[in-house]
């Protein structure tokens, strides 16, 4: 498989992947079934882009905006809300972010101690097992697993960082994309020996360009800085065009 076919293929998937649905471009068409009170906020759609938010127990509008960033009178006008009462399951959109609706609740435990499950494998996810011997990729960036590979069918894994940390090469190669996709928003592909690529992406700031060769460890970009939201860093590791489980790669220490 050509190089120029992979990395087509690792973009594409970005569409699909990950632990939630992001929505593209507008709103869709289609009514809640949450409640009555929703129709009328699917009916009033414009075109937009944003990320539809079930409303878990113990959540309020202050912390749902606060973790997307969005104030909440912009989610107000898009539901076509006029006080701050929400219940539970019913869905909001919020507009203008990127950023993927979380698996946790969002109160204030969980606002700073970030939520883990136990890994669940899916069909779409390669088997968990090294496929080359010797291969050692270090960590990206420190912080804490907040969504796990093959957890909801992430096809790496989400690393909670710090606001400005630095994100470092994970192994020596080629930098052979750096730009937007749909995603992940700002995306760095490393390609490496045995035909190996890493994958970083998210609350990402480049810091290098596409063809530009890169050491193990080097610094390839940091976390955003702005706003108030949590921050975390996606990071996949993949095979030709297949992912593979990355703690089977990165160091233990």
């Amino acid at each position: 498989m050509k190089q120029i076919n992979i990395i087509e293929i690792i973009l594409l998937v970005f569409l699909i992947s990950g632990c939630s649905l992001t929505i593209g471009t507008k709103y869709p068409e289609k009514k809640s079934s949450t409640a009555k009170k929703n129709t009328a906020t699917s009916q009033a759609i414009v075109q937009t882009k944003g990320v539809w938010h079930t409303v878990k127990k113990g959540e309020n509008l202050y912390r749902i905006s606060l973790y997307y960033e969005v104030p909440q009178q912009e989610i107000k006008k898009a539901n076509k809300i006029e006080t701050e009462n929400i219940v539970v399951g019913q869905k909001l959109f919020i507009p203008n972010t990127t950023k993927k609706s979380p698996i946790f609740a969002l109160t204030p435990d969980t606002m700073d101690k970030p939520y883990t499950e136990e890994v669940k494998t899916t069909e779409n996810i390669t088997p968990d097992t090294k496929i080359l011997k010797n291969i050692e990729f270090i960590w990206p960036v420190e912080g804490k697993i907040i969504c796990d590979y093959g957890q909801l069918g992430n096809k790496g894994i989400d690393i909670l960082a710090q606001a400005s940390s630095k994100v470092k090469a994970a192994r020596s190669g080629k930098i052979v994309y750096t730009g937007i996709t749909a995603k992940y928003g700002e995306t760095i592909i490393i390609e490496h020996d045995n035909e190996m690529f890493s994958v970083y992406g998210h609350d990402l700031i480049i810091k290098v360009k596409q063809g530009q060769s890169v050491k193990t460890g080097a610094i390839i970009g940091e976390m955003k800085n702005s706003g108030k939201g949590r921050k975390y860093l996606h990071f996949e590791i993949r095979y030709k065009d297949q992912p593979v489980n990355p703690f089977n790669y990165l160091q233990k220490d």
